[in-house]
């Protein structure tokens, strides 16, 4: 699935993930791991706090809804932390890599059980 993720530097993540989420409508989940989560022009979002940081990573099946849905997040990171620009970077997306490879070592390993003679096996 499509992903990006921003990463804001700031002094307050945890005060910052608060503001956002409710001016975004999100989900709140206060834990020592806190995020937020919500819908954005037909993408979820989610934002974590970290050590001087907030990061923001935004997903959607559909590139177009994504774009959107960035540019609606800058638009409101940029609003509201008065920052000057936010940056994206996209974020691959290892699965359909790890399904193939897991694939083509099922084959291979069907192929080695089937051309080995039977009573070697048993």
């Amino acid at each position: 699935m499509p992903t990006a993720e921003a990463r804001i530097r700031t002094d307050r993540p945890g005060r910052d993930l608060i503001e956002l989420s409710k001016s975004l409508g999100g989900h709140l989940c206060l834990r020592p791991d806190a995020h937020a989560t919500f819908d954005v022009d037909g993408a979820q979002c989610t934002l974590r706090t970290g050590p001087g940081a907030l990061t923001v990573c935004v997903e959607s099946p559909d590139r177009e809804e994504l774009r959107r849905a960035q540019r609606h997040l800058a638009w409101k990171l940029r609003r509201a932390r008065d920052l000057p620009e936010v940056t994206w970077r996209q974020v691959e997306d290892t699965a359909p890599r790890f399904r193939a490879v897991l694939g083509l070592l099922a084959m291979v390993t069907l192929v080695v059980l089937l051309t080995r003679p039977w009573n070697d096996v048993f």
